[in-house]
């Protein structure tokens, strides 16, 4: 074991090295600016583009309290962002036609100052599409239930934003639209790219339940695609938790507010939760704040109001690698604001910054969140900003991760489907793992003259009707297929399909 993990640091180490520009690629640069001071003007956000923090002052109307979401381009520079009651561009204006943008009681009672939901947006570009983007977000509403009133997200809604509209100052093209109807937790939208390399997994957790809702977002598709009951459920995990995927996808972690923390592994292929670690992180005064991975994601962090403790997921027993990097050291801001840890964010300088429990102006950072123990370094008040902070930062996942290579799900198009037609050609089947209601689709001919056969792994086949562009592969067991495709009685391409319970 002690040698596997050693393997590992030293394979880290090559590859970033051998190739610096895959530790910091092009799509990397959509998190390059963090818009996240509110309440004084100017407001003041942090730009990466350099590959330090570089602080900077701005005139915008946007204020941020707990929900905050931001994207770039792939060149840093800032394209859209919300605070849960605003979707604002580049310009700081308001997009056209985001009237009405998230109603629900939180956005009432908390407006104009931003949703009071950690996690509460999230933004991600739609697969294929270069100006039109995807945001995922929540407000909550009273009910009653369990004997007790509750004010939580019922719904989880996206809305579509295409920036080439309105002259390009951009536009909603839909707006509210329910993708999950249920009690929620508050917060921990989170996600992480698909193994195909393409699609995206977006995650939301139920209130009352140790369940898991996938949403899998595609070109010109986006799916509830299915639950899962993992993890460990505590009365209290619903009030200010946070969920967060490592740099690879390849682990999840969600922290509930009463210091428990799953950590489990995720199948970026099937969408699937498995091997479910839970640890404790006990503070004497107060619960937890929030958590982020090093950039390898061997190194897991925790804050608590007076704590931030370091985790190591590569050791043979995770639950005692745990270490104490920082005890706050009391020190209040100017104006005697308490500056104890809060929420915490990798950014794209491979540091992590933590926020204040009081939103002061100060941000305390982790300068090598990849060294082990107190080597990380933690610095208390090492980022001075130009105007006090909100609780939270931007929401925002891995952009820049790839595909999985050799993965059952690592291709979605095949091109040169017929060797008679000159320009490149795409044979698409969706969504992949499936159901059993596979969609079909293809750019040339008619989808008559193709013909689909279905391949287990003896060898046994059967030819399957397309019927309005879905083929049903329901009456299969679960497992991996190949589906051989044949376009006017000449075979094109071989696909491979997961189907799931």
């Amino acid at each position: 074991m002690e040698k596997n993990r050693w393997l590992r640091i030293i394979c880290f180490v090559f590859m970033v090295w051998l190739h610096p520009e895959d530790s910091c690629s092009q799509e990397s640069k959509r998190d390059n600016i963090w818009m996240i001071c509110g309440y004084w003007i100017p407001r003041a956000g942090i730009d990466f583009n350099a590959g330090y923090a570089d602080t900077f002052s701005v005139q915008r109307d946007m204020d941020f309290f707990l929900t905050n979401a931001s994207i770039c381009d792939t060149t840093g520079q800032l394209l859209l962002y919300t605070n849960g009651h605003l979707v604002s561009n580049n310009y700081h204006d308001t997009l056209a036609n985001s009237f009405d943008f998230n109603p629900g009681h939180y956005t009432n009672n908390y407006f104009p100052y931003g949703n009071g939901a950690l996690q509460g947006a999230l933004i991600l570009p739609v697969p294929n599409h270069t100006s039109v983007f995807v945001i995922f977000h929540e407000s909550a509403d009273t009910f009653f239930a369990h004997g007790e009133y509750f004010e939580r997200p019922l719904n989880l809604s996206y809305s579509i934003a295409d920036l080439s509209l309105n002259s390009g100052n951009g536009a909603i093209t839909k707006k509210n639209i329910h993708i999950i109807d249920d009690t929620l937790v508050v917060g921990r939208i989170s996600g992480c790219k698909h193994a195909n390399g393409r699609d995206w997994w977006v995650i939301k957790r139920k209130l009352f339940k140790n369940e898991f809702i996938k949403v899998l977002v595609t070109p010109d598709t986006i799916i509830k695609y299915g639950e899962q009951a993992i993890g460990t459920h505590t009365k209290f995990e619903d009030a200010l938790g946070v969920g967060i995927f490592n740099s690879d996808g390849s682990k999840y972690v969600n922290l509930n507010y009463d210091t428990t923390i799953d950590i489990l592994d995720f199948d970026r292929c099937t969408g699937q939760f498995s091997n479910l670690l839970t640890l404790t992180c006990p503070d004497s005064i107060y619960t937890l704040g929030g958590c982020a991975f090093s950039a390898s994601g061997r190194f897991l962090y925790v804050s608590t109001n007076y704590h931030i403790f370091q985790f190591d997921t590569w050791a043979s027993d995770i639950s005692t690698s745990r270490i104490s990097v920082s005890t706050w050291d009391g020190v209040p801001d100017t104006n005697g604001f308490m500056t104890a840890f809060f929420a915490m964010r990798l950014a794209p300088d491979n540091k992590i910054y933590v926020t204040t429990n009081w939103g002061t102006n100060q941000l305390h950072v982790i300068d090598y969140p990849d060294s082990l123990g107190i080597g990380c370094n933690v610095r208390q008040h090492g980022l001075i900003l130009p105007s006090f902070t909100a609780l939270g930062l931007p929401n925002a996942i891995n952009y820049s991760l790839g595909g999985i290579s050799g993965s059952a799900c690592d291709t979605v198009y095949y091109l040169n489907i017929d060797p008679h037609i000159n320009e490149e050609k795409d044979f698409l089947v969706f969504p992949n793992p499936s159901n059993g209601i596979v969609n079909v689709r293809s750019p040339i001919g008619n989808i008559r003259d193709f013909r689909i056969w279905v391949f287990d792994e003896l060898g046994l086949s059967k030819e399957v009707s397309i019927v309005q562009n879905t083929i049903d592969l329901s009456y299969l067991n679960p497992g991996i297929y190949l589906l051989k495709v044949f376009y006017k009685n000449n075979f094109i391409t071989t696909n491979k399909i997961i189907l799931l319970q």
